[in-house]
């Protein structure tokens, strides 16, 4: 199953989308792990894969809610 399930991870904090992004590929929890360190960003690149390749829109998506700029909650 893991091989289907594409995670995000977005949080300004790079130590922890580091340990995440390694404890989510070393348990093999999902095949493909995208860190964004912008919530910005990530709106962008989903916005992409919704309108380009929908069957890659990631399945799982931790974002933290207390970042600069925009937050979790926009």
């Amino acid at each position: 199953m893991s091989e289907e399930r594409r995670v995000f991870l977005i949080d300004d904090d790079r130590i922890c989308n580091l340990i995440n992004e390694k404890t989510i590929t070393m348990t093999r929890f999902a095949r493909c792990v995208k860190a964004f360190m912008l919530a910005e960003n990530a709106l962008t690149e989903l916005r992409n894969i919704a309108e380009n390749a929908p069957e890659t829109f990631p399945k799982i998506i931790f974002l933290d809610i207390n970042m600069p700029g925009m937050d979790g909650w926009e």
